[in-house]
């Protein structure tokens, strides 16, 4: 079964906004630690919320804009009262729970965190819903995030600097070639992450060009959760791959751009960007009926990706609407780089 929890928590207090006991409005809770959910006492609950959001983990120098999150079946009362929302912290989890045969709750987790941009009560025909305009991550304002890069530093010693200074909250994970470094100092401060982001990219590409090639695209920043991803594709790439279960799968994977792939698997927070992966070689039943064993004659098997081979994640979009019944509305669209040939 489809699974969500969405907690909106007042970031003064960090007591989390909850409905009230007569479902009519907002109150605030020290000991309930989401605000909706799909979840009963453990159990799925038939009765939950409709939910609906659309977020993208993608690199800051790419950044096309904020998530939204909408929650529909809400009381007249919840979307009336003054309750200010805007700017409060909010936490996402979906995925998968128990309940069908190929579910996987392990795959279930954390798909976004940040704060909450724009909040407003909607009231539309018969439909009542609240939804919230959110960013996730590190992007919001940051008071003078110094970047200065030395020349002859490595270019991972002066990100991990900056980061330490002016994001301290947040853990950086690092996966970039050792060979980019300065030719010279290159100070700066700016206001946000994405701006810092946006100059490390340009400027670690035209230095890494010359080494891996014209197809080299810099050092990408993608924040996820109170994570900061750092990674190029000359990373020493020393986590093991993921592989992907022919279940997991929404179609076939396809070719955005060389070297790049775009796929689809049923939602999941298990994957995050830099993670390799690798596609499944076959399946056996009872899990499909296109196994070799069931094709007919002179009709092409489908017991196996059309892509092989190992694959670096690094962007993800989660599309979500949980009580549609299709099964694109409840999916995870992974952009991918190829770690088989050259530099993507």
């Amino acid at each position: 079964m489809r699974f969500y929890t969405l907690a909106l928590q007042d970031p003064t207090t960090g007591l989390t906004w909850v409905p009230d006991n007569t479902g009519l409005g907002f109150t605030k809770s020290a000991s309930q630690f989401y605000t909706f959910s799909s979840l009963l006492n453990g159990y799925t609950n038939p009765a939950a919320l409709q939910l609906e959001f659309d977020v993208q983990i993608a690199p800051l120098h790419q950044f096309q804009g904020y998530a939204k999150i909408t929650v529909y079946g809400i009381g007249l009362g919840m979307i009336s009262q003054a309750a200010n929302l805007n700017g409060a912290n909010f936490t996402l989890n979906a995925g998968m729970a128990l309940g069908l045969p190929l579910a996987n709750p392990a795959q279930a987790g954390l798909i976004a965190q940040g704060t909450v941009y724009q909040a407003y009560g909607n009231w539309e025909g018969a439909e009542q819903s609240l939804d919230l305009i959110v960013y996730s991550g590190s992007v919001a304002t940051a008071q003078n995030a110094q970047f200065t890069w030395k020349r002859g530093q490595s270019l991972q010693t002066a990100i991990a600097a900056m980061l330490a200074g002016a994001f301290p909250t947040y853990t950086p994970k690092f996966n970039i070639s050792q060979n980019l470094i300065a030719p010279n100092d290159q100070p700066g401060v700016y206001d946000s992450l994405q701006n810092v982001a946006t100059m490390i990219q340009q400027m670690s590409s035209q230095i890494g060009q010359p080494i891996y090639g014209s197809d080299y695209q810099g050092v990408w920043i993608v924040p996820q959760g109170q994570t900061i991803y750092v990674f190029d594709s000359q990373g020493p790439n020393a986590n093991l791959p993921k592989a992907l279960a022919f279940q997991d799968l929404i179609g076939q994977p396809t070719w955005n751009s060389p070297f790049q792939i775009t796929f689809k698997t049923v939602l999941r927070a298990d994957i995050n960007v830099t993670d390799n992966i690798t596609f499944p070689v076959g399946v056996s039943q009872p899990y499909a009926l296109t196994t070799q064993a069931a094709a007919q004659p002179n009709t092409p098997a489908s017991n196996k990706t059309a892509f092989q081979g190992r694959f670096q994640i690094v962007e993800a979009h989660h599309w979500a609407s949980f009580r549609s019944p299709t099964a694109e509305s409840w999916n995870t669209t992974f952009v991918a780089n190829s770690l088989m040939q050259g530099p993507s």
